[in-house]
């Protein structure tokens, strides 16, 4: 066995285990997982909709191989969802839709009080309440991204920086939980996360001083 050969059967083993429905339910969260991203990439709407599908799948997935912190956040990715399809089309009558904005140091320094208030909060439960054997990534990931999704709503374009931390993170985490089709929806993530920061760079308007 080559090298290139033990390491695809080291990652795709795991799966030998499964039931042929629980790989496609994970497959087709993946699916509509990048298929949300590539939409918010293009600053399309329909990333709530095809996110929503992905989310509520992953609510099921996370959970059944103990990463709590991550159940929850897809709990809150589709209400989130449902959030901010209802802000980017609830906009004032002289905009098309909500306009892209940055956030001010003094916006930042909030955000940065709310990651350690929620990475304390969702460490201590997992150690306290679960019996999660990785909790400070789960912890860390969740965070990152409950804060991504809130600034995502509200079209900041610094959202982008906490999906980008996100995915990384993620990568080697669902590997070690042997979700490897989640671990590489996330490696895509990451590209297309960074390419989407771009994007809105691009689309971003001058914000009165």
């Amino acid at each position: 066995m080559t090298g290139f050969d033990a390491l695809f059967h080291w990652i795709f083993a795991p799966y030998a285990q499964y039931a042929p429905w629980e790989i496609a339910i994970e497959a087709t969260a993946v699916f509509f997982g990048i298929w949300s991203v590539v939409l918010a990439r293009k600053n399309h709407i329909g990333v709530y909709p095809t996110g929503i599908v992905s989310t509520g799948i992953y609510m099921y997935v996370t959970v059944s191989v103990g990463l709590y912190a991550d159940g929850f956040i897809n709990l809150y990715y589709t209400l989130m969802s449902i959030y901010g399809w209802y802000a980017w089309t609830h906009v004032a009558q002289h905009e098309a839709e909500r306009p892209i904005t940055q956030l001010t140091p003094r916006a930042w320094r909030w955000v940065l009080y709310a990651f350690i208030g929620l990475f304390m909060a969702f460490y201590t439960g997992l150690t306290e309440f679960t019996d999660s054997n990785v909790a400070w990534a789960d912890a860390t990931t969740t965070s990152l991204a409950f804060i991504a999704m809130a600034l995502m709503a509200r079209r900041h374009l610094e959202h982008w920086y906490f999906w980008l931390a996100t995915n990384v993170i993620s990568i080697p985490l669902y590997l070690y939980k042997e979700l490897a089709l989640t671990s590489f929806q996330f490696m895509v993530f990451t590209y297309l996360a960074y390419t989407g920061w771009r994007s809105w760079l691009m689309l971003i308007k001058p914000q009165p001083k």
